[in-house]
């Protein structure tokens, strides 16, 4: 074969030669396609010698494994000449007739050098096009990314004539090679497959191509999330290509589906078969114009992200956790989802990270790594801030069957079920399930004539925790007070808040929007012992009211959910009654009969579930937790209090140190 040279013809720069040829003897339209060409990927970008030293701004993906295909076309320059459409040569990675293909970290692109001189079959006229592939094989082709169509040129005239009509012509290199050279920034492979952007400029990134059946580890650009997929979990389903990136839009989580308090990390993970047809038809999410359907796994894959725990404390950093969130939840994929807990040791701020194959990329991360001191993200609702000006990246790993928004939150501490009684003039936890009792500590202490009758409790949404004391002034265990407690859950003790004794005899305790309200004892005139409704400043203990009567003594008192206020009978003859009561008025409104003798009431409390749960003592079944149908006064799972005594007052709080 002659000496030739090379021309690169650009349908972008010349319209008139390299398009618009539409009769049978002339040969397709010519160019070269990449980001800045002919609307091609946006993250796949030529470099020189065959384009101008373009301007990238964005990351470099070196952890794929792209193949250059040549393939012959037909001639621009002499329609004529014979030049049957086939394939010259495949490069890859791995292998190639005369060369495979590089990937260049420091100067961030990958290449071949293509010998013409090396393939009889190369010849001018005919134009070559050397197209980039991910995914493909010799005889399979693979995801498109770019291409630049080439001709040969056998001599000067020729070469001058072709010149002419791309306005932009390559010389061939002297021993008749072309450096053809490439940029592949991450999206590229998802823009490939489904037309849609990710990995937008700004945002942290990752994508790669899974191979079936084999465990692969993605991490993002900045190292901050990342998953892990075994090698079971895509059998049978097919290459992938898999994306993970940043997403600005805050809360990640909309607040009506996850109340939890979400940090301000978001991430859209996703995967697509490349073997679907159907990519391009699938919906885009409103918010963000999105490309986002769920995708489910054969088995679980480890999802990673970097939180940042700043001031948390040691038992808060124990309970965060990721949670993923499906905006169009399909059959055995949940809407919200709180990932169980898995190792994330594929990250480097992971305290256990394993680098290599089993723990993350080999030779992929930056050397000398080190726990990196960032600014906060903000946690997103009403809750406090919880991170400080500078924090610690930890790693968190869940485990999860499927794809799509991911996040990571602080739920609350898991809470018990907390009591007082005079019988032990301390606080107590109790086993919902099984009534099992563990004393925490006395309310005064060492001090046994201080805070002798606290008979009524109620927690506050903000977990503080309230109890009213009758007797105990410190000096005579007998002495009237009426006090209102705040108390230590890990320790037991209370501090007093009211600055003098109230000298109110308070029977039960409960907030209800916001408002402490109490059941009083009192003797109306020519009457019984009954009980009216008050209401107690949290901060100071000064009582107000009485709002009205109740018509029968109060002996629990608790909320629900929608903030009715319920109250419990106290009697010794007879069986209970459940009542509503009115908080404008103080009057007892609707009026169940409990179906049992519970005994005494000592308190009623509504459960996290929404269950009442009561406490009675001095019945047929002794010291007792049982439930109640508010609907009916039907009582059931009754369970026997032990290693202590049934609570005259409950509420559920976080154990000590949530």
């Amino acid at each position: 074969m002659n000496r030739s040279r090379l021309l690169l013809c650009a349908a972008a720069l010349v319209a008139a030669a390299c398009q618009d040829r539409q009769s049978v003897t002339s040969p397709p339209s010519y160019m070269i396609q990449d980001h800045f060409n002919s609307g091609g990927n946006p993250h796949f970008y030529l470099l020189p010698p065959v384009v101008s030293n373009p301007t990238i701004n964005e990351k470099f993906n070196h952890g794929l494994s792209p193949l250059v295909r040549v393939t012959q076309r037909a001639s621009l320059t002499d329609p004529s000449a014979s030049c049957p459409a086939q394939s010259i040569a495949v490069f890859t990675t791995t292998s190639g007739p005369d060369f495979r293909v590089v990937m260049d970290a420091s100067n961030k692109q990958y290449g071949i050098v293509w010998k013409t001189r090396n393939f009889s079959a190369v010849h001018a006229p005919c134009v070559y096009r050397l197209a980039v592939e991910l995914d493909g094989t010799e005889t399979v082709p693979g995801l498109g990314l770019g291409f630049a169509d080439l001709e040969i040129v056998d001599n000067g005239k020729a070469f001058k004539n072709a010149a002419f009509l791309s306005n932009d012509a390559v010389p061939l290199l002297d021993d008749g090679s072309l450096p053809f050279k490439f940029f592949i920034g991450f999206g590229a492979a998802f823009f490939a497959l489904t037309g849609d952007d990710a990995c937008r400029p700004g945002r942290d990134c990752g994508e790669a191509i899974v191979t079936a059946g084999q465990n692969t580890t993605i991490l993002t650009d900045q190292q901050l999330a990342g998953v892990f997929i075994p090698g079971p979990a895509t059998t049978n389903l097919g290459d992938l290509v898999v994306a993970i990136e940043q997403r600005t839009m805050r809360p990640c989580v909309p607040r009506d589906v996850m109340s939890v308090p979400q940090f301000d990390d978001c991430y859209r993970y996703v995967a697509f078969p490349i073997s679907s047809s159907e990519i391009l038809s699938v919906t885009r999410q409103a918010t963000e114009g999105e490309l986002n359907p769920p995708f489910r796994f054969n088995t679980d894959v480890t999802i990673g992200m970097c939180v940042e725990v700043g001031n948390l404390t040691p038992a808060q950093q124990a309970r965060l956790q990721i949670f993923r969130f499906e905006p169009q939840p399909t059959e055995g994929i949940p809407q919200l989802e709180a990932l169980p807990d898995a190792p994330a040791t594929f990250l480097p701020c992971d305290p256990n990270f394993q680098p290599g194959p089993s723990g993350g990329l080999a030779g992929a991360l930056r050397e000398g790594w080190r726990l990196a001191m960032t600014t906060v993200r903000a946690i997103v609702g009403p809750q406090p801030l919880y991170a400080s000006a500078a924090v610690v990246h930890l790693g968190l790993g869940g485990s999860s069957c499927c794809f799509s928004y991911v996040t990571w939150g602080l739920p609350e501490a898991p809470t018990l079920l907390y009591g007082v009684n005079a019988g032990d003039d301390g606080l107590s936890t109790y086993d919902v399930a099984t009534g099992a009792a563990s004393f925490v500590g006395r309310l005064g202490g060492s001090n046994l004539n201080l805070y002798m009758t606290p008979v009524a409790m109620a927690v506050r949404p903000d977990h503080a925790m309230f109890v009213w004391n009758n007797s105990g002034d410190g000096t005579t265990g007998g002495t009237s007070t009426g006090d209102l407690l705040t108390v230590n859950s890990c320790s037991g003790l209370a501090t007093k808040l009211n600055s003098t004794a109230t000298l109110r005899d308070i029977g039960a305790l409960a907030f209800a929007g916001g408002v402490l309200y109490g059941a009083e004892d009192f003797i109306p005139d020519g009457g019984s012992l009954t009980s009216r409704l008050v209401t107690i400043d949290a901060a100071t203990g000064a009582v107000s009211g009485p709002i009205g009567s109740m018509g029968l003594r109060i002996g629990g008192m608790d909320a629900d959910a929608n903030g009715t206020l319920y109250g419990l009978e106290l009697t010794t003859t007879g069986t209970q009654r459940l009542v509503t009561i009115d908080k404008t008025t103080g009057a007892a409104l609707t009026q169940v009969t409990l179906n049992q003798n519970i005994g005494v009431a000592g308190s009623i409390v509504f459960g996290t579930s929404g269950t009442l749960i009561g406490a009675g003592f001095g019945g047929p079944s002794g010291d007792i937790l049982f439930d109640i149908a508010p609907g009916t006064g039907a009582v059931s799972n009754v369970r026997g209090v032990t290693g202590g005594s049934a609570p005259q007052g409950m509420g559920f709080a976080p154990a000590c140190g949530g």
